[in-house]
């Protein structure tokens, strides 16, 4: 599985990922602060992957495990290197 299709960036994907927090959000009561920059080109398939999922079970936890009322996801470049908080 990769992020997005051949033609989509890693932010494109990221960007679905963010309109899905609305479903997120209503099911879980967390609101989702997603925040970018940078991130207009691909990355290896396994990058966008791991970080994709890594981000998806952060707020899986966070959901279970915090008493929380919303979370920051931040996605950003630093050279070749796809960084996200």
């Amino acid at each position: 599985m990769t992020c997005g299709p051949p033609t989509s960036t890693c932010l494109d994907s990221f960007r679905r990922f963010s309109r899905s927090s609305e479903r997120y959000t209503a099911q879980t009561g967390v609101l989702v602060n997603f925040k970018h920059q940078g991130v207009e080109r691909r990355f290896a398939s396994e990058v966008e992957t791991g970080a994709y999922r890594v981000v998806q079970e952060a707020l899986t936890n966070a959901a279970r495990h915090a008493s929380l009322a919303s979370v920051a996801v931040s996605l950003w470049t630093d050279g070749n290197i796809l960084k996200f908080r």
